[in-house]
């Protein structure tokens, strides 16, 4: 389970980098959390975090994420964003970096729906 914010231990600047990228790979990418699993659990040996509390809060942030963008217009729900940035300073994920990946989801959607329009 997640520790509150303010009691997270710090991480390198090597490691933020390497959850953001991650957290966008998964989340506009569709690229597995597997994917990136190990290299997490290297970084936490690291940096004295605790891997397992940490893998479960950022799958769970990934599934309020994905739930939220669940709506027949692909567009983030009220309700599943508030999740997300409830769980997300738990990850060490910032809310520019939660606004960063809905832009970016949004905007490969658009393009997405633009190819589709012109296929038809």
């Amino acid at each position: 389970m997640s520790q509150s914010p303010s009691n997270l231990p710090p991480i390198s600047d090597a490691m933020q980098s390497f959850i953001n990228t991650m957290m966008e790979d998964i989340l506009v990418d569709d690229q597995p959390f597997e994917n990136y699993a190990t290299r997490l659990k290297s970084f936490c040996e690291a940096e004295d975090i605790d891997n397992d509390n940490l893998e479960y809060d950022l799958r769970d942030l990934i599934g309020n994420f994905r739930l939220s963008y669940g709506s027949p217009d692909g567009k983030a729900t009220a309700f599943g964003m508030f999740l997300v940035l409830q769980d997300a300073p738990a990850c060490y994920v910032s809310r520019e970096e939660i606004d960063k990946i809905c832009n970016m989801k949004d905007h490969k959607s658009k393009r997405n729906n633009e190819y589709n329009e012109k296929e038809l």
